[in-house]
């Protein structure tokens, strides 16, 4: 007889694990990380240059404004850069972006991209110069909204450099892993 007694609340325990579960599931599932597509345009200014002749190495402080895409706010960057033998310039730089920059499907929030790029001068035209480069978030650097929900992204800058070290149309393309927000009830 006491086998029944315990045998009627598991049974219970089951049968209730076994309605909830699927509704639990669905919420957990809304809630895991996604992955988003970045395409963003941008642009911005050189705000500042100098040379450290002990190193052979230039730094430029600037920013660039990302506007109607996936991202959206202004990110300041300095970057070191390195002439080549090969003709290129290769660079790297932070890119801190502002605490009321948006992605768009994760949320509000400050963030840093390390970024490694290069500017090749054998493709000058009287436009510019092509840069490239390609970036990649940093883990532990999401502010706001994005501090709980930004978990992973890497992607690629382009654009053109132009003689008044200022660029225009330029583009970014990657991915990001986020939580998306909580659906509002």
């Amino acid at each position: 007889m006491r086998r029944r007694t315990l045998a009627l609340p598991f049974s219970a325990v089951v049968i209730a694990s076994a309605l909830c579960t699927p509704l639990l599931s669905a919420e957990a599932a809304s809630r895991r990380a996604s992955m988003i597509q970045i395409d963003a345009p941008f642009d911005g200014p050189v705000e500042s240059a100098s040379f450290d002749p002990a190193t052979g190495q230039f730094i430029l402080k600037g920013y660039e404004d990302f506007h109607g895409g996936t991202w959206e706010g202004r990110a300041y960057w300095e970057a070191v850069l390195r002439p080549t033998l090969n003709g290129r310039i290769e660079f790297d730089d932070i890119q801190t972006f502002q605490p009321d920059s948006v992605i768009h499907g994760c949320g509000v929030g400050g963030f840093q991209l390390e970024e490694h790029g290069y500017a090749d001068r054998s493709g000058i035209t009287a436009t510019g110069v092509p840069v490239h480069a390609t970036w990649r978030f940093i883990e532990g650097s999401a502010t706001g909204e994005l501090s709980s929900r930004l978990r992973w992204g890497e992607g690629t800058f382009d654009y053109v450099m132009e003689p008044t070290f200022t660029y225009h149309d330029g583009q970014t393309h990657g991915t990001m892993r986020c939580i998306p927000p909580k659906p509002r009830s």
